[in-house]
């Protein structure tokens, strides 16, 4: 690879100060780069990007990566943000970059979430997780979560997280859901403080199509947010589907650790 598109968090990288060193490890193999608001085909003909490099948090990697599918790139995350559970590469470890130059990298496909409601399907799709809550800070939701073929499931809450595999080290897990191996290919639904005894997630197959239907009886929207963004309401009486996205989002990997050797020690967690 030789030819990037850098998206930095100018927020996190004030003045640009890693972006600039990571332009220089590039320049010094002959690698090209280009500023995502510098790049533009028509003046930029002659530059054929071959990744999208971000700098910035977990938040800037999921919003680069509406970018990255558009263009049809892999991504790779440097992270400048607290955890940076899906960047690839440390600010003080950037020298990574130079394997670049020789293809010493994997590139692996990530699933997706989609969701829609009134038979629209919202564009954006969901790296980490789709949330369906309540529209105020006040009050709970009431929800009819169903399967194709499957019983359905009643819950009081503030809200239900679908998560991806890649999404499960986040909000569901701080929501008390599990984590789950990048090769399962599964959804995890995981309810947001339930007013129930049973507050446990359940996984389905990727391929499932699920329901989830307002029943709200004091007629409250609920809100729906994907990757953290908020999209769109779903009224009382409404259905939202939640199922797999037909794209896969191409994430750039050296391969340094295994899903949990990050975790671990993105987490701070220690051997007993």
């Amino acid at each position: 690879m030789k030819n990037f598109i850098l998206v930095p968090n100018e927020n996190k990288d004030v003045g640009l100060r890693v972006t600039r060193k990571a332009e220089e490890l590039i320049h010094s193999f002959g690698g090209k780069t280009l500023l995502k608001k510098e790049y533009d085909t028509s003046v930029h003909n002659d530059f054929m990007p071959e990744a999208v490099i971000v700098i910035g948090g977990d938040g800037s990697i999921l919003d680069a990566s509406v970018y990255a599918l558009e263009l049809d790139l892999p991504i790779l995350g440097i992270n400048l943000g607290r955890v940076g559970y899906l960047s690839e590469v440390e600010a003080d470890n950037l020298s990574l970059l130079l394997r670049l130059e020789n293809d010493e990298f994997k590139i692996k496909e990530q699933n997706m979430l989609s969701v829609s409601c009134g038979g629209v399907t919202e564009k954006r799709r969901a790296v980490n997780d789709i949330v369906i809550s309540h529209g105020s800070y006040f009050g709970l939701s009431e929800f009819e979560i169903s399967v194709a073929g499957g019983n359905n499931i009643r819950y009081r809450a503030d809200g239900v997280i679908f998560s991806t595999p890649a999404g499960s080290t986040a909000y569901s897990l701080s929501a008390g859901g599990p984590v789950i191996s990048a090769d399962l290919d599964a959804v995890c639904i995981t309810p947001i403080c339930p007013h129930s005894f049973f507050n446990r997630s359940i996984l389905f197959g990727a391929g499932d199509v699920i329901s989830l239907k307002n029943i709200s009886r004091d007629g409250s929207d609920m809100k729906i947010s994907v990757d953290g963004r908020t999209s769109s309401s779903l009224a009382a009486g409404e259905t939202a589907e939640i199922f797999r996205a037909g794209e896969k989002l191409r994430v750039l990997t050296f391969a340094e650790n295994n899903m949990f050797d990050v975790l671990f020690k993105k987490m701070k967690m220690t051997e007993m």
